[in-house]
C-alpha cells in the first residue's frame, strides 16, 4: 500500500496532471459542449497525487503551516473538479410581462452531475432600462423582476450585469443581448385564441434587420418586421433604451401581400386571424450555477494563512536570531 501511495505521489505524475489540466482548460474554453471531464479529470488526478504526497511525506507532520497549506491545495483541486461536474451555464430571453420558463433556457454547458433545479425558479420580467453614451457604448443596465413570496405578496428587485438574481442556486445576470418583441394573438375559425410573442434580433446592434418569422398554430409562416424609427444614438449622443422608446407598428408579409398593423389591429389570414397586441422589450440573461465558489474562496484564503504561518516560522524567527548572533560577534569599544 505504501509503495502504491509513493508511486501516486510521484512528481512525474504531478507534471502529467498539470499538463493535462492546461490542455483541458484550452479544450473547455474553446468548446461549449460537454467538455467538463477535460478539466475535472486532471484536477482529480492532482488531488489524489497531493493526498498521497501528504500521507507519505513525513515533513508535513512537523510543519503544521505547510501541512495546512497543502491540505487547502488538495481541497481546492477537489472542489474545482466537483464544481465543473455539477456546474451549469445557459442563456434565456424573457419578454417583459411574462414569467420565466425553464424549458426556454438554452444550455451552453452542463456538468454530468448537474441535477437541474431551474423549474423551482419563479419570477416575472418587469421594466427594462439600458443607458447608452456616444452611440453604441452600453452603460448601466437595470432590469426589474417580480418575485412571488408569501401567498399574495410579490417582491420587486433590480438586477444588472454585476448584480444578479440568485434563485435555487442559479445566478441570472443581464447581458448586452436585448431588444423588442411583438405580442401576437392567433384566432382560428372557431374563435379559439392563442397568444404568443416573437423576439426580434438584438437591438440596437441589429437595428437594420428587425424582422423574424413566426410559425402560426396552423403551420403557416409569417414574415414580420418591426418598424423602428431612428434613435438618438444615430447622433452619437447619450440616450436611454426603455419601454418609452418601444416602436408601435409591425409589417406582416404573407403569400406576396403585406400589411402594416398598429396595436389592436387584426388581419384575416390562412384560415384564421392575427391580432397585433403590442410591442414589448425582452432581456437576455446569462445563467450560471457555481455553488462551490464561496467554498473555494474560503479554502484559498485559509491556504494563504497556512503558507504565511509556515514562512513566518521559517524566516521570521531566523532574522532576530541572526541579528543577535551578529551583536555577540562584534567587538566592544574600549
Amino acid at each position: 500500500m505504501i509503495r502504491f501511495l509513493r508511486s501516486l505521489a510521484s512528481l512525474k505524475l504531478t507534471l502529467a496532471g498539470m499538463v493535462g489540466f492546461a490542455v483541458g482548460v484550452i479544450v473547455y474554453r474553446g468548446d461549449i459542449s460537454h467538455t467538463q471531464w477535460w478539466v475535472a479529470a486532471p484536477l482529480l488526478l492532482l488531488a489524489f497525487n497531493l493526498l498521497a504526497a501528504i500521507v507519505t511525506n513525513p515533513r508535513f507532520r512537523y510543519q503544521p503551516g505547510l501541512l495546512l497549506f497543502h491540505i487547502c491545495l488538495l481541497l481546492i483541486a477537489g472542489l474545482a473538479a466537483v464544481d465543473k461536474l455539477i456546474a451549469f451555464e445557459g442563456t434565456v430571453e424573457i419578454v417583459a410581462g411574462t414569467a420565466f420558463a425553464a424549458d426556454q433556457v438554452r444550455h451552453l454547458r452542463r456538468g454530468p452531475w448537474h441535477r437541474t433545479q431551474l423549474h423551482q425558479v419563479e419570477f416575472t420580467q418587469g421594466d427594462l432600462r439600458v443607458e447608452y453614451v456616444d452611440g453604441l457604448r452600453r452603460g448601466r443596465t437595470s432590469s426589474t423582476l417580480w418575485l412571488p413570496r408569501t401567498p399574495g405578496a410579490i417582491e420587486r428587485i433590480q438586477v444588472g450585469d454585476k448584480r444578479p438574481l440568485i434563485a435555487a442556486g442559479y445566478r441570472f445576470y443581464t447581458t448586452s443581448n436585448k431588444g423588442y418583441a411583438a405580442l401576437l394573438t392567433w384566432r382560428d375559425r372557431n374563435g379559439v385564441a392563442l397568444t404568443g410573442s416573437i423576439n426580434f434580433p438584438s437591438y440596437p446592434l441589429n437595428d437594420w434587420k428587425q424582422n423574424n418569422q413566426w410559425i402560426m398554430p396552423n403551420g403557416a409562416s409569417l414574415d414580420i418586421s418591426l418598424l423602428v424609427a431612428p434613435q438618438a444614438y444615430a447622433r452619437r449622443t447619450a440616450w436611454t433604451l426603455d419601454d418609452e422608446t418601444t416602436p408601435g407598428r409591425i409589417r406582416v408579409r404573407h403569400a406576396g401581400a403585406e400589411r402594416v398593423l398598429a396595436p389592436g389591429e387584426r388581419i384575416a389570414i390562412a384560415g384564421g386571424s392575427i391580432q397585433f397586441e403590442e410591442a414589448r422589450m425582452w432581456m437576455g440573461y446569462r445563467i450560471v450555477y457555481v455553488p462551490l465558489l464561496p467554498w473555494l474562496l474560503v479554502t484559498a484564503l485559509t491556504g494563504v494563512l497556512g503558507l504565511t504561518w509556515h514562512l513566518w516560522g521559517k524566516f521570521g524567527r531566523a532574522a532576530p536570531r541572526a541579528a543577535t548572533a551578529g551583536m555577540e560577534a562584534s567587538p566592544t569599544n574600549a
